[in-house]
């Protein structure tokens, strides 16, 4: 079901917070595994499923923000929890690219917030234990069940062969001169697996976690140029996590907690609703905000007026079909006495793959390099990077991407000159998604784990970094997102140049860093081009950004150290809109403990990267660090003052100024966590503050480093096994992928 729109003041325009890569899938969907998961149409043919009855409700808060830290504000929407992938290197792009599609992208003055609902009704699942390889063969449409007993008879007669010239399957396969007809044969069963994968994917969906999500979309626009700004250091910032939870109401959100509820604001509410079953909770919800004015609306705390947002209601879906084994599958399958040499299959299946990279592998090397611990350096990296913040964007990839349409397309005419081959129309027996409801966590299962005879390895190495392209478009449309925040508010501080005249104006490379973003979030998104195209002066500001990577670590900016005394938000007496003088105060912050919290009560500062590569400290209030002494600091407009110029020193992370005698300290979130009165605005949120990000690549490091160089699908299967053998649910790899964090007590 699409989400459905409504607002009180439509439009249409306004980009939906749902977006739910899993709509339309369904029990049986095929897995085609890329950096983006692609899920194609179900090749089931009848229903081997159950249904286990849930109720769970979760509520968040995503968008926009510069005074709240909580859930997945300025994250974007909904996150993706797990991945799916054939080898790790596919498993991480798939981590990453679950998050590039839903950073943050709006750079205007308007702020958009999302209050989003989640509801759980019902798991579904393949009762594999009520099923045997045959049975759930049978289960398949007839496209997918003819291919696959393809393979099949191609596997029995590699078994055949072997056995009629007395040698192992690996023995022949590297002795191909001297045993051409089993090699031919193996050859031929590689062949027939492919193109089973080819059209029917890497995998299946065999669980389905089922409910609906919907939001209430609050748009804040100010009425005025520097509106969205003009609380600047005095405003106060909120942290809200799960020890220190804080009520935000609309006016934090908007300007700070400190702030007026007379703002000249305009408010604009829609709502979004995928899957009917939450759709009266999330109209009634929209019914409490809609055609209020900011003032009725600042002290509201939208979360609070969210109803119970539960689904009382289990997914409906047809009685579970145990299919006959018919004779001509049976006698197939029954030809597998036994799977001692799974693994032969598996390791050629495998070499195969390997060779197509370097042609003069040898099956001996190989097989003792799939032995070896895996390498997951790249990954380690990657995951160092992140939360360094250290991400290169400039760095020219080695090996270009997989152009993913490409190989949907191919994967497409892979199936439909198998259709035709076999002339078997697609079943229209496949399930149907329960009514009212949308898929929001799916379980993913290989097809070489549901049938043996489709053995495969799977490579786990992660050795470099540089090919993913969607870490660095992630990290760049984050950095434009900040780039685009700080010269705004420098604009709106008075800073309107960067030389003086009008030739560089700072609300024009606002716009061009804008520009950048949006151009980001698109399908097609070439990083070296969009870069390319910001201008000469955004491109040299940015790659100053990107070069020295800590000013991504300026969440909530920055804190000035002179000896041992900060700014404060104390003004002296006596100044004007062109030039104010701050005192200077004692503050306890010591480097050396990380206490940022000690940065609470003084003015947080924001660094203006110049032409010349040096930086600017402002305030968005009153301007530029244009003179600092013992007891105060002075911040001027342009004019005859000039700002002082802080250089990097990138061995300690941070910026210095008048021979080290002066230093601003980059602020990260976490120093404002607790009960505390936090001055200023955030400007900076980075894939190092992405948690769920982090959590998801952690999760894949521990996953992998436990395992061989290559792994093969012959270790999960019994060699005992029989025809007759009912599959273990627990025996089947799974891997999830959802809205949700998965629910583990069900498959």
């Amino acid at each position: 079901m699409e989400p459905s729109i409504q607002s009180s003041s439509l439009d249409e325009s306004m980009e939906p917070p749902i977006k739910n890569p899993l709509l339309g899938v369904s029990m049986g969907s095929k897995v085609f595994a890329s950096s983006v998961n692609q899920f194609k149409n179900s090749v089931l043919d009848k229903n081997v499923s159950q249904m286990v009855a849930q109720e769970a409700s979760w509520k968040s808060m995503s968008g926009e923000s510069s005074y709240v830290y909580k859930d997945h504000l300025n994250e974007g929407a909904f996150g993706i929890s797990g991945a799916y992938g054939i080898s790790g290197i596919s498993q991480f792009k798939a981590s990453l690219a679950a998050y590039a599609g839903h950073a943050v992208a709006q750079s205007s003055k308007a702020i958009t917030v999302n209050y989003n609902a989640m509801s759980v009704a019902g798991i579904e699942y393949i009762d594999f234990e009520n099923l045997t390889v045959g049975s759930f063969l049978e289960s398949l449409n007839s496209s997918a069940r003819t291919t696959c007993m393809i393979a099949l008879d191609a596997y029995n007669k590699v078994i055949e062969t072997a056995a009629q010239l007395k040698v192992d399957i690996l023995t022949g396969l590297n002795n191909p001169e001297e045993y051409p007809e089993l090699t031919a044969s193996i050859d031929k069963w590689i062949k027939a697996c492919n193109v089973f994968n080819g059209a029917f994917g890497d995998g299946l969906v065999v669980g389905v976690t089922w409910g609906a999500c919907g939001a209430v979309q609050m748009t804040m626009n100010s009425e005025t140029e520097d509106g969205s700004w003009q609380y600047g250091g005095e405003a106060n910032f909120s942290y809200s996590g799960i020890a220190t939870p804080v009520n935000v109401n609309v006016k934090t959100t908007y300007a700070g907690s400190n702030s007026s509820s007379d703002a000249k604001v305009n408010v604009t509410c829609n709502k979004f609703c995928s899957g009917a079953k939450l759709e009266d909770d999330i109209n009634a919800w929209f019914n409490e905000l809609a055609g209020k004015s900011y003032k009725e609306l600042a002290d509201v705390d939208v979360m609070a007026k969210a109803p119970a947002l539960t689904i009382k209601d289990t997914p409906k879906i047809p009685p579970f079909e145990k299919p006959p084994v018919s004779d001509s599958v049976a006698s197939r399958v029954d030809k597998i006495k036994d799977l001692d040499g799974l693994k032969a299959f598996a390791v050629a299946s495998a070499y195969d793959a390997a060779k197509s990279k370097d042609k003069t592998l040898t099956l001996d090397k190989f097989i003792n390099e799939a032995e070896e611990k895996s390498n997951i350096t790249g990954l380690s990296e990657a995951l160092e990077q992140i939360r360094d913040n250290d991400v290169d964007t400039l760095k020219q990839e080695q090996q270009p991407e997989v152009d993913f349409k490409k190989a949907e397309a191919q994967n497409l005419q892979a199936a439909s000159a198998l259709d035709s081959q076999e002339a078997a129309a697609m079943s229209s027996g496949a399930p149907a998604t329960p009514e009212g409801y949308v898929p929001l966590g799916v379980w993913i299962s290989s097809w070489s784990d549901i049938f043996p005879w489709l053995a495969r390895g799977f490579e786990n190495n992660i050795e470099n970094m540089d090919t993913v392209a969607s870490l660095r478009a992630r990290v760049m449309l984050q950095d434009f997102q900040t780039l685009h925040n700080i010269y705004a508010i420098a604009h709106n501080s008075g800073i309107t140049s960067l030389t003086g005249g009008d030739e560089v104006r700072t609300a024009d490379i606002a716009k061009a860093f804008s520009n950048g973003a949006a151009k980001l979030q698109g399908l097609d998104a070439d990083v070296n081009a969009i870069y390319k195209e910001l201008g000469v002066e955004a491109r040299t500001i940015y790659q100053v950004w990107n070069e020295k990577g800590f000013l991504r670590d300026c969440e909530l900016g920055l804190g000035l150290i002179k000896g041992s005394k900060s700014v404060s938000t104390k003004k002296r007496p006596g100044g004007t809109s062109e030039r104010q003088v701050y005192e200077l105060k004692a503050c306890s912050f010591n480097f050396a403990d990380k206490d940022y919290t000690k940065f609470s009560q003084f003015y947080g500062l924001l660094p203006l990267i110049t032409l010349e590569g040096d930086v600017w400290i402002f305030g968005p209030e009153q301007g530029g660090l244009s003179a600092i002494y013992d007891t105060e600091a002075v911040f001027s407009k342009p004019g005859k003052a000039k700002y002082l110029r802080f250089g990097f020193d990138t061995e300690r992370k941070v910026l210095t100024s008048l021979e080290g005698k002066v230093t601003c300290y980059p602020i990260p979130f976490t120093a404002a966590i607790g009960d505390l009165e936090w001055k200023g605005m955030s400007v900076s949120t980075n894939v190092a503050s992405c948690k769920s990000l982090q959590e998801n690549l952690k999760q894949l490091q521990t996953r992998l480093s436990g395992l061989n160089a290559w792994t093969f699908s012959s270790q999960n299967w019994s060699s005992d096994w029989t025809a007759e053998t009912p599959f273990k649910q627990q025996s089947i790899p799974k891997q999830y992928i959802g809205l949700i964090e998965e629910i583990t007590t069900v498959i």
